[in-house]
């Protein structure tokens, strides 16, 4: 093989490898933010059930 084809090669491996290190940190750093959400999310609805309990003349939303 010649040098320019191992410089090709080498620099289109490179490039896939960025990519895909970047590709993953991008969805693993919006997987962290939605599992955050998420929680939040049901960390609140089990304060609502919490309050529903303790104030049953409260009408539901």
């Amino acid at each position: 093989m010649n040098t320019a084809a191992q410089w090709f090669w080498g620099l289109t491996t490179l490039a896939c490898l960025i990519w895909y290190s970047t590709m993953t940190f991008l969805v693993a750093y919006r997987g962290v933010i939605d599992i955050r959400g998420m929680l939040g999310r049901l960390r609140q609805g089990q304060l609502d059930d919490e309050e529903e309990r303790e104030n049953p003349t409260k009408p539901a939303v």
